[in-house]
């Protein structure tokens, strides 16, 4: 029994220290990140995101969740509305909303909760999010022990059809295969395996693709 104990902590431990180690490396600059001004409201469709015209607009408040910072000082954080003339939620499903400032898309939705991430890049043909998730394999909130002790950040880019899909080292090479150059640079990166690595390469992909 005690042999059985000391084995699960030693696993326990080694997942641990690797978990903090990545989500160290796994932190993205998002110092270069393109962006463009978004009308306040709420939008209901990816065509009305990238039309900026909001489907409809109601006063409301941005109430952060699960803010964390990266190494750059950057906030991280999911968010929720309160609707200022107090009815509760917008019955609609929404694909995203924008307040004074920034914009947020539903990455995931459960019977419980609505999750809003802020868009860190919301300009270009592929904007994406930067997500809190647990070492569980869930996003922030489906873990205990493992969301309190093993955060770690994962990129979402939202497709061409406003999905949102995790930005592998996989499906990022078969969205950069429109551009070879930068396909190929990625490739040599990519073993590293870092956030800051995929956020550097989509910014480039983006650029790319504004101006063929």
């Amino acid at each position: 029994m005690r042999s059985l104990f000391f084995a699960f902590f030693f696993i326990l431990t080694t997942v641990v220290a690797s978990a903090q180690s990545d989500s160290l490396d796994n932190e993205i600059d998002t110092s270069g990140i393109m962006s463009k001004t978004l009308k306040k409201g709420f939008y209901l469709t990816h065509e009305d995101f990238l039309n900026n015209t909001p489907s409809f607009t109601k006063e409301f408040t941005t109430i952060k969740k699960a803010a964390a910072k990266d190494r750059f000082g950057h906030e991280i954080f999911r968010v929720k509305y309160d609707l200022a003339d107090g009815e509760g939620k917008i019955k609609e499903t929404l694909w995203g909303f924008a307040d004074d400032s920034l914009f947020y898309v539903r990455i995931f939705a459960s019977l419980l909760h609505t999750d809003y991430w802020k868009l860190e890049c919301n300009a270009g043909k592929y904007p994406f999010a930067y997500v809190k998730i647990d070492q569980a394999g869930g996003y922030m909130g489906t873990g205990f022990l493992f969301n309190k002790v093993l955060p770690l950040y994962e990129i979402y880019v939202i497709d061409k059809n406003g999905k949102a899909k995790q930005a592998t080292a996989n499906y990022l090479k078969k969205l950069f295969a429109e551009a070879p150059e930068i396909l190929e640079a990625y490739k040599k990166e990519s073993k590293k395996g870092t956030n800051k690595v995929k956020s550097e390469y989509l910014l480039k992909f983006n650029t790319y693709l504004s101006t063929h």
